[in-house]
């Protein structure tokens, strides 16, 4: 491999002697992009973006010579003499000689300083816009430090450096450049174009419901050439219109500033009466490089984003029936279960249901105290859009609170706590526009006088609340007759109190623990009737 890679240089660098190659085209209008950094005490960079461009030519002593960007001095390219020349006291001195192999050396004239020096040639291949090429190029080592610039065959200077210091390596300023596109013209004004084709990349959470007409799009757009202070972003545009069926409003691109690195926000008052009568906005993010050949991104790749406006001028109309402070769910000697419905009742109203389970009643407590049966729960909603959309949630209410839950319509819910809400949350366009919190209680255990809700089985209960702070409430049930001791321990086993000690007939019982004197940690109940033993873990927090 490594014969055949010295055969090819031998043959490349033959090649470009025996066929002359244009190592710097020189025509008005060609240009070079570059991109320059420069070390300063290897702490502080700086990062730009430098373009050399052909401004003017002019016909000296027969010899046509051209005016480059960054350079006073007139410099033509000799093909025939493979050399380039600075025109210096109307005579031509060589800044590189093209025609010497790698390893010669000789008398240079710089550029704009016109100091006369010895330099060295460099010579070797490397990849250029996907092309392995030639180039030749120049290396100057002082006391004071050194520079070195590369041609590229057909191409032109392709990387330029330099640094200055006391020593090396370690220059205490140095800069370097390198090629990322150019655009070249023949002599008969055809251009070639030459690029890595490094593209933008937006970046974007799409907006696709508003519920104000001001909007603000905020998104990020990346650059492999964006770096530090370097924005390799040159715009950013919204480009948009109004859509209804056929009708269509066209308008005019906005800009979009850079808030920082890679960020973009722009705030855009939309046209409200457009909305309300039934138009649709439409946009789309166009993002243009800085490079002289540029590129671009669009997000969507093709296609608009579609914003759909969501009027919550008008709020819903919600109401909980039967009209009462407190909701009560009984559940028998079990834990309740509900099941909801999401129901249309008419073009206006829709009613949300929460009716009992198979262990499960309704009831309410009027202003005597007496108990009222219900046979089903509603939220009323006044619907005149015809386009809400509903969501119920089941909110504990402990000392610690548990995280609220989503109840799934026609399924079947289960009441694990005491005291709880139910929320009803309204939606358009999935966007929360009216909510109605409803409180509930629930009681499940022995109902008085109804011996076919007797239990059937021993259980002991996981108290409530829990965790809990300083009291909590321990149920237990047996079927039977039994001697009874329910008794607390602490994580090492010892005894702490005794909540029951006694015959007990079957049913449901309740005992409420005090655990005032005592300090935040866990801790064990035990329940023992007859054979049965059960054991629950509780948790005492101060």
């Amino acid at each position: 491999m490594r014969r055949y890679y010295l055969t090819l240089l031998i043959f490349l660098s033959l090649t470009s002697q025996i066929f002359p190659q244009n190592w710097f085209p020189l025509e008005v209008g060609n240009k070079w992009q570059y991109l320059s950094t420069e070390i300063i005490n290897y702490e502080w960079f700086i990062y730009s973006i430098d373009t050399i461009e052909v401004e003017t030519d002019t016909i000296i002593f027969d010899n046509r010579y051209f005016k480059i960007s960054n350079a006073n001095d007139w410099i033509r390219f000799s093909k025939q003499d493979q050399k380039l020349f600075i025109l210096w006291n109307d005579s031509d001195y060589v800044n590189m000689d093209y025609f010497l192999p790698a390893g010669s050396s000789f008398q240079q004239l710089t550029l704009n300083s016109h100091m006369l020096r010895n330099v060295t040639v460099i010579s070797d291949t490397h990849q250029v816009f996907g092309s392995l090429l030639v180039y030749k190029g120049y290396l100057h080592i002082g006391s004071t430090g050194g520079d070195d610039k590369i041609y590229t065959e057909t191409i032109g200077e392709t990387s330029y450096s330099w640094a200055t210091g006391s020593e090396q390596p370690r220059w205490s300023i140095s800069f370097y450049q390198e090629i990322i596109q150019t655009i070249l013209f023949d002599s008969l004004g055809t251009a070639s174009y030459h690029s890595y084709h490094r593209e933008p990349e937006i970046i974007i959470e799409p907006i696709h419901t508003t519920t104000s007409s001001n909007v603000t799009f905020e998104f990020q757009v990346d650059h492999p050439y964006t770096i530090g202070v370097r924005n390799f972003i040159d715009s950013v545009l919204i480009l948009s219109y109004y859509a209804r069926n056929d009708s269509v409003i066209n308008n005019n691109p906005i800009s979009v500033p850079s808030i920082g690195y890679q960020a973009y926000r722009e705030t855009i008052l939309l046209v409200d009466s457009l909305f309300r009568n039934g138009f649709n906005f439409y946009y789309k993010i166009k993002a243009k490089d800085k490079g002289i050949i540029p590129e671009y991104d669009f997000a969507p790749d093709s296609g608009y984003y579609e914003l759909t406006y969501i009027d919550t001028s008008a709020t819903a109309q919600i109401q909980f029936f039967p009209s009462i402070d407190t909701a009560w769910i009984g559940g028998g000697c079990v834990e309740p279960d509900i099941v909801t419905h999401n129901l249309i009742s008419t073009s206006i109203r829709d009613s949300i249901t929460i009716g009992p389970g198979s262990n499960s009643y309704f009831f309410y407590y009027d202003s005597l105290g007496n108990q009222v049966p219900v046979e089903k729960y509603y939220f009323i909603v006044i619907d005149s859009l015809d386009e809400y959309e509903y969501e119920l949630w089941f909110h504990p209410k402990t000392s610690l609170p548990f995280d609220s839950v989503l109840i799934t319509f026609d399924s079947t819910f289960y009441i694990d706590q005491h005291n709880f809400d139910i929320e009803l949350i309204v939606k358009i366009s999935d966007i929360s526009i009216e909510s109605y919190i409803q409180s509930f209680k629930a009681d499940w255990g022995l109902g008085v006088g109804d011996d076919e809700l007797l239990p059937k089985e021993y259980k002991l209960f996981q108290n409530y609340p829990n965790p809990f702070n300083p009291t909590t409430t321990i149920k237990y049930q047996i079927p039977e007759l039994s001697f009874v001791t329910l008794k607390v321990y602490d994580v090492l086993g010892n005894e702490i109190a005794i909540l029951v000690n006694g015959e007990k007939p079957a049913g449901s019982y309740e005992v409420e623990w005090d655990a005032f004197s005592l300090p935040s940690s866990i801790y064990f109940y035990r329940l023992q009737a007859g054979d049965f033993i059960q054991t629950k873990k509780m948790v005492l927090i101060k």
